[in-house]
Formats: C-alpha cells, structure tokens, sequence
C-alpha cells in the first residue's frame, strides 16, 4: 500500500462508536442519574471533536505531501 492507501484505511478504523455502548451502559449503572448521563454526553462529544475530526483531518491532509 501507498501512503495515501494506509492513511485512508487507518481513518476507516479508527473511528470509534462509544455512544451505542456508552450511553445504555451509562443510563444501566447509574439508574437514569441525569448528571452521569449529561457528563457522559459531553465526553462523546468532546472525543468525538478533538479525536475524530481534529486527528483524522491532520492524518489526511499529511496524505497530499
């Protein structure tokens, strides 16, 4: 595989999806506690921000040198 190849196919498998797993879990363990869930809601999202498009982003713009 070429450059370009690798960094396609590593973007391909490092998205992650913890809200299908995260937020049932979340709402079983702590019995609808509505902080847990809203903490549990914000660490989606901020990994979901700073992991997936901030490092994905740098991984294919370095792809085009």
């Amino acid at each position: 595989m070429d450059k370009k190849e690798k960094i396609t196919f590593s973007n391909s498998v490092m998205f992650f999806n913890s809200g299908n797993y995260g937020v049932p879990v979340n709402d079983l363990v702590f019995k609808s506690d509505p902080v847990a869930m809203s903490v549990q809601v914000i660490m989606l999202t901020l990994q979901n921000i700073f992991f997936v498009f901030v490092w994905h982003f740098l991984l294919a713009v370095s792809g085009n040198r």
